[in-house]
């Protein structure tokens, strides 16, 4: 098995069929408050038609000619109005694939003069930190979600086996959440925030004093 990976490491390995995928790419930023070293996340505007009023860290789509980071420094200093120099790169997390074929890339960035912010109109109603120290001391809350098919317009009914026009339970999958302040970070938010949790557990992430 070793062997193996390490002909697939060798032939750079990747993604198939990725053209399938929204690849995005979002920043943990890393900000000095009264209550130590904390996490800030913006609770996006409740007149977007996607996720609306939901917490989430600063992020977007990868566009054509841009990599996972530069995307999601782009995306700090346009929905945040932080200054690109002012974001300094910590470290790069492992990205995440999502049950709706979503590939997000987290980079863990500290932020100088973070208060100084202009929030994109819009798109982010407001902004909140949290301790660093809740995530690593708290376990996030689990529970389950089915994630369900029907066949789309065009979709072969008669030649394939089993297929049907009606939901079809396929799979559940397995959501997390943390509390915290009234608030509720929740879905893919808490999975990266556990990536993360882990990262600086196993040394892997290295915070700053």
């Amino acid at each position: 098995m070793k062997e193996l990976a390490v002909v697939a490491e060798d032939r750079g390995v990747g993604l198939a069929l990725a053209e399938d995928y929204f690849t995005a790419a979002v920043i943990l930023p890393l900000v000095r408050t009264e209550d130590g070293m904390s996490l800030l996340f913006e609770v996006r505007a409740s007149t977007l038609r996607r996720q609306p009023n939901e917490i989430c860290f600063p992020g977007g789509k990868v566009e054509c000619g841009e990599d996972a980071l530069g995307a999601a420094l782009r995306e700090g200093a346009e929905e945040i109005g932080w200054r690109k120099d002012k974001m300094t790169l910590v470290g790069a997390l492992d990205y995440v694939i999502t049950p709706s074929r979503a590939r997000i890339y987290p980079f863990v960035v500290t932020v100088a003069d973070w208060e100084k912010m202009h929030l994109s109109e819009g798109e982010v109603a407001e902004v909140f930190t949290v301790p660093v120290r809740f995530f690593l001391e708290n376990e996030p809350n689990e529970c389950e979600m089915e994630l369900a098919t029907r066949a789309g317009k065009g979709f072969p009914l008669d030649k394939i086996p089993f297929a049907s026009e009606t939901y079809r339970t396929k799979r559940a999958y397995r959501v997390r959440w943390y509390e915290y302040g009234g608030r509720v970070i929740w879905g893919l938010t808490a999975n990266i925030l556990l990536a993360f949790v882990r990262a600086v557990k196993e040394g892997r992430v290295e915070l700053p004093e």
